[in-house]
């Protein structure tokens, strides 16, 4: 197939690179109004690098700029940040002023929230729209794309399922894998994804803390928890609070969703509660063990990053951290 793909953003460069793989013709648009000159862009994941690489080498890949994109590609991607929701929209529009032949299918891989893929449709009512969620790991990339079970697809027609069938078919073989709704629903799973994800870190930090007073091993609680088949051993490890721009972003877009319907989630606002305050955990344990004078002390920092072998400090805890010292 001939896609487009466009976005800066982790998922793109991971679509890009991975429908690239299995023989599609990519044309990846990294800036919508340049014209000419499109850098080639790199990540600090070097296996998403190393298929890009590959595949600019080997012709299936194209970085292009958006006035050199065929009129004849069969699948769009959209692949832009929780905070560019005005460059996609841009995009769009712009594509409705082609002078392309109607329907294509037009994939939003963009978390936009609730009602974010229809606010696109609007530009392009005459196409085939799909939900396609953001499950990129940072530090994990490509993995947590081809390991996953099972992939959640928001779609509106047998048609556009078909389609997403046939082209994720190399990555994900088998019927039982997909897990088709409606559009909206998908949109709100993503959320509600995150949201769980959250709420498991912050339970075992909330946990840490009171087996700590108590003098009890996190550690053995921990995997007496994870052995639990019910539970399971995924986000089950007690840390400095969770971090990121896309999980961050998730669980503020979630809460402000719920409240929109009159409901206010107390459970909500403790997750995130409590994630802020253990944000700042180890500054009191420093601050407690100089008897809360740190004049005069040098302090080294091992490690910023939200999560490991990523260098993102987007919401990282160590904003927090450095505050305080500086303060």
């Amino acid at each position: 197939m001939k896609i487009a793909v466009f976005g800066t953003t982790l998922h793109a460069g991971v679509m890009a690179a991975l429908l690239a793989e299995y023989g599609n013709q990519i044309y990846w648009c990294t800036c919508v109004s340049c014209e000419e000159n499109i850098s080639v862009l790199s990540y600090q994941d070097q296996e998403v690098n190393h298929y890009l690489n590959k595949q600019r080498k080997a012709g299936f890949l194209k970085e292009s700029p958006f006035s050199e994109i065929p009129l004849d590609i069969e699948v769009y991607v959209f692949c832009f940040s929780p905070t560019q929701i005005e460059l996609a929209l841009k995009t769009v529009e712009k594509l409705s002023e082609r002078p392309i032949i109607h329907p294509k299918l037009m994939i939003n891989g963009s978390t936009f929230g609730l009602h974010g893929t229809e606010k696109l449709k609007q530009h392009l009512p005459k196409d085939e729209w799909v939900y396609f969620p953001d499950v990129i790991q940072e530090g994990n990339a490509i993995n947590s794309v081809l390991d996953v079970k099972h992939v959640i697809v928001g779609v509106e027609s047998r048609d556009a399922s078909e389609i997403m069938q046939e082209l994720l078919r190399p990555f994900f073989q088998f019927s039982y894998q997909y897990l088709f709704m409606p559009i909206l629903d998908a949109e709100f799973t993503k959320l509600s994804i995150s949201g769980m994800l959250a709420t498991r870190i912050s339970y075992m930090n909330d946990l840490a803390m009171v087996a700590e007073k108590l003098g009890i091993d996190i550690a053995n609680v921990k995997h007496g928890i994870a052995a639990d088949t019910r539970i399971g051993a995924a986000y089950l490890s007690p840390g400095v609070g969770f971090g990121g721009e896309n999980f961050s972003h998730d669980i503020l877009t979630l809460s402000s969703t719920v409240l929109e319907t009159g409901t206010k989630s107390r459970l909500l606002e403790q997750v995130w509660a409590i994630n802020e305050q253990q944000k700042e955990i180890l500054f009191r344990k420093l601050w407690n063990y100089y008897h809360c004078d740190l004049s005069g002390k040098t302090v080294a920092i091992w490690g910023a990053s939200f999560k490991e072998n990523t260098s993102n400090i987007h919401n990282s805890p160590i904003h927090i951290l450095l505050a305080a010292l500086w303060a």
